[in-house]
């Protein structure tokens, strides 16, 4: 497979790596069309974009710093916009019921929980 996280014109994650390790993550986990997917930290919302986008599958990020405005524009602009859900929320906060989500993913956020 190509590796869409690593085709990317604008480098715009927050931390080193993530690109680079997001691919072999993704396919540990499992991930696959149509599946609902958690995605703790979600930065600038390129990793929840990519995912979207090529893996068709419905992304919820969250994001404790901002209210999730620049990870919808990102969402427009690479057409996942109803796809792609930022939530300005603490991972210590979850509101979902169990089996909520397929599958649940993060980068360089484990450290901040």
């Amino acid at each position: 497979m190509n590796n869409p996280f690593l085709n990317v014109t604008e480098y715009a994650v927050l931390n080193p790596g993530t690109l680079e390790m997001a691919l072999p993550v993704v396919e540990a986990v499992g991930i696959q069309a149509g599946m609902r997917v958690l995605e703790l930290g979600g930065g600038s919302g390129q990793v929840a974009c990519i995912l979207a986008k090529h893996w068709n599958c419905t992304v919820i990020t969250l994001e404790p710093w901002s209210g999730g405005e620049e990870i919808q524009a990102r969402a427009k602009r690479e057409g996942v916009w109803d796809r792609v859900i930022p939530l300005k929320l603490e991972v210590q906060h979850l509101p979902f019921p169990r089996a909520s989500f397929d599958a649940v993913i993060a980068f360089g956020t484990l450290e901040m929980i």
